[in-house]
């Protein structure tokens, strides 16, 4: 046996698990690594750090390691002549962690808690039978490294059918393929611009070049979902090169992917189809951040990522350079608002957009948003809607 051996076997136990797998040494150095997954930046020790400290510290032949945040490890220590290898894999879950909570926990961004979203509705969730089953994998590792790996070969006796090759008409194709990009260009301008009437007018003649329909034959529903999310990340992509800030674009995006996922009938997805073209131009045309100026731009950008934390004009003074009164000045004087204002718009925005379609509790969407106190942000929700966070969800449902 061998190091040669070992990283050998551990990427057959990457292929079977699809999980991420390490091989580190015994001064912690990673000798090897394949990963399907990255994990945030911001998750510190959450990769193999605390899983190698942990591990060292029992005799188990393997051991299920979960961590501050939810996320789970197993590990396998390995020995060859006098060096000791830890084999790693992981992340995976057994349950979703409450992202709200975490937020909290750790203190971490808006921003960050998107990015810990996606990572956690990528992460795999594994049940009760498949962990066991990676456990009784890893049990039998060391004897994985003794075997050649040999299998018999045996060919089908028939005759081999001949296959009917579909021809196509290249020239064709090439014309339909740039004939596509183009209209994707004209669907981005449209939207950038914040023009209904031109987006509509690159959309509507040519739907059926982005159906597919060799895909879904015979599933007209799933192609037009297809053809939906299409639509909706191009125009996303529009909005955000039209300087539209974060915030407002994650809304919007995962609002209609979700509908569009949901929906059960043809004529839905193309009302739902409609209501997007219409609303990803009214954004552009409210948030769009190119008709500002570079100082404004970056006082808009800055409120835009840290619009759940408490207002520090040094900060975003210091972020723009410029001073603060001379900030204040013109940031009202260019978009209408004082920088609380536009602060309190996002943090009601986003609260609206939890409320249509999260489960949270009341007090955890106002932690969410930046407000410490759930009855203060239940009066500024009704002062700004007209209704209570409460009475709002009911009406939404």
């Amino acid at each position: 046996m061998d190091q040669s051996a070992i990283i050998s076997n551990a990427l057959d136990i990457f292929y079977l698990s699809k999980l991420n797998t390490y091989v580190l040494n015994q001064n912690e150095e990673v000798i090897f690594g394949k990963e399907g997954l990255h994990l945030p930046l911001f998750m510190s020790g959450a990769q193999f750090e605390d899983t190698y400290h942990a591990s060292k510290h029992t005799e188990q032949e393997v051991v299920y390691y979960t961590n501050d945040w939810g996320v789970n490890y197993l590990t396998k220590p390995v020995y060859e002549e006098e060096e000791k290898y830890l084999l790693i894999i992981g992340p995976f879950l057994n349950n979703i962690p409450n992202i709200y909570h975490l937020s909290r926990d750790y203190k971490i961004t808006a921003n960050e808690r998107n990015e810990l979203a996606d990572f956690l509705s990528q992460c795999k969730i594994l049940n009760e039978t498949e962990i066991n089953s990676l456990i009784k994998l890893l049990k039998v590792f060391d004897h994985m490294m003794m075997e050649d790996a040999q299998a018999s070969i045996v060919s089908a006796s028939k005759q081999p059918q001949k296959l009917e090759v579909k021809k196509f008409d290249q020239e064709q194709d090439t014309k339909e393929v740039n004939l596509r990009y183009k209209i994707e260009s004209d669907i981005m301008h449209a939207v950038e611009q914040g023009d209904k009437e031109k987006l509509k007018a690159a959309i509507k003649p040519h739907q059926a070049l982005f159906t597919f329909p060799d895909r879904f034959p015979n599933q007209p529903l799933r192609r037009l979902k297809n053809l939906s999310i299409v639509y909706s990340t191009i125009m996303r992509v529009a909005a955000k090169n039209a300087q539209v800030p974060a915030p407002f674009l994650d809304q919007i995006s995962e609002t209609y992917v979700l509908r569009i996922e949901a929906a059960s009938q043809l004529s839905e997805l193309q009302k739902i189809q409609d209501e997007m073209e219409d609303n990803y131009c009214e954004l552009v045309s409210r948030h769009s951040l190119s008709r500002y100026s570079p100082t404004i731009q970056k006082a808009l950008e800055y409120l835009g990522i840290f619009y759940d934390k408490p207002m520090d004009t040094e900060q975003i003074s210091a972020y723009c350079f410029a001073h603060k009164s001379h900030l204040a000045r013109k940031f009202k004087q260019e978009t209408g608002s004082t920088m609380t204002e536009y602060q309190q718009k996002i943090r009601i925005q986003e609260a609206i957009h939890l409320l249509e379609n999260e489960t949270m509790k009341i007090d955890e969407i106002a932690w969410a948003v930046g407000y410490e106190d759930p009855a203060y942000f239940s009066r500024i929700f009704k002062k700004e809607t007209g209704v209570t966070p409460r009475n709002y969800r009911q009406q939404s449902q």
